[in-house]
């Protein structure tokens, strides 16, 4: 049934649902150039991609493959500049492959060595989104420039839209679909740092007859617009996102949320009724615990209700 009321509590999460029906595919290309270009404050750096072949770990009876690919390096400016901020958007990037069926993605920050950094070495993955500009955003529709198909905050959380295996199920690329970058970084250290994102893909070629294609759905705070709400001054709040109704009917594959320092948990209702919790775990290993011993959100690690019938 179609006309479902879903929502979430606190910032922003990411559903897959698979066995969607009630959608159409346009190109939007053209217009995520522009959108991205009027958006630019300046002109991002060029960037530079290196891919390279990892060990598949689901479905490797059927050709599975596991690339890590990079992106950068990116000059992140000192703490008493934007406060350590630096966007870089691109229209287009290096994926992982074409005419594919994606199964497992995983987001990343390193130097220019390949050591890790983190909290710990004072650089931090804002976030970072990825677009399939050649498909329309479910949620958004043409207010955004592309279909919003991964993101990641600095948790870094695993987004296994196959269940780790158990489930036939992926994010298709066809072979000419065009995908764009956006990653915001921060150092607060008081010197330039230079980092490198990364992101980690696990894919089947083409799209397996046995496979279905998931359809991402983002569910945002502020609904259609910049992601963002200030912080209040009570001891503790809640903020509630804008209800989306239902324009497709599906089963959740996967969800995924994120939630800024200080958050505790995210919920995923329907018709008022939750489907899935989110709870944030801090400072879970070294890498999220700063030079003061100040613990960051290290994973939002507990989804209850998963492969919740959508309708």
């Amino acid at each position: 049934m179609l006309g479902s009321e879903v929502r979430n509590l606190f910032s922003s999460c990411l559903l897959s649902v698979a066995t969607v029906t009630g959608l159409q595919t346009f190109n939007y290309r053209n217009q995520a150039s522009n959108v991205l270009r009027a958006r630019r404050d300046s002109i991002s750096p060029p960037i530079n991609s290196t891919v390279t072949i990892l060990t598949p770990q689901f479905f490797t009876e059927q050709g599975s493959k596991r690339v890590k690919v990079t992106y950068g390096p990116f000059v992140v400016p000192p703490m008493n500049v934007n406060s350590g901020m630096e966007d870089f958007e691109y229209e287009t990037v290096t994926f992982g492959c074409s005419d594919c069926t994606v199964t497992y993605m995983e987001a990343g920050l390193e130097y220019p060595n390949g050591t890790y950094a983190n909290v710990n070495t004072s650089l931090w993955l804002h976030h970072v989104v990825l677009y399939n500009t050649d498909n329309e955003d479910t949620v958004c529709g043409t207010d955004e420039f592309g279909e919003r198909f991964f993101a990641s905050g600095n948790e870094r959380s695993p987004v296994s839209l196959c269940n780790n295996g158990t489930n036939n199920t992926g994010y298709y690329v066809g072979p000419k679909d065009n995908i764009a970058f956006l990653a915001e970084l921060m150092n607060t250290a008081m010197e330039n740092q230079t980092a490198v994102v990364t992101m980690t893909y696990e894919y089947l070629p083409g799209l397996p007859s046995s496979f279905q294609k998931v359809t991402p759905i983002w569910l945002d705070i502020t609904g259609c617009g910049d992601s963002e709400e200030p912080a209040k001054n009570d001891t503790t709040f809640q903020y509630t996102s804008p209800v989306w109704t239902a324009n497709a009917t599906g089963r959740i594959a996967a969800a995924i949320g994120h939630l800024h320092d200080g958050g505790v948990n995210l919920d995923i209702t329907q018709n008022n009724s939750t489907m899935c919790d989110f709870e944030a775990a801090y400072g879970e290993n070294p890498g999220y615990i700063d030079a003061s011993a100040m613990n960051s959100v290290s994973k939002k690690n507990r989804l209850v209700n998963a492969n919740h019938e959508y309708s």
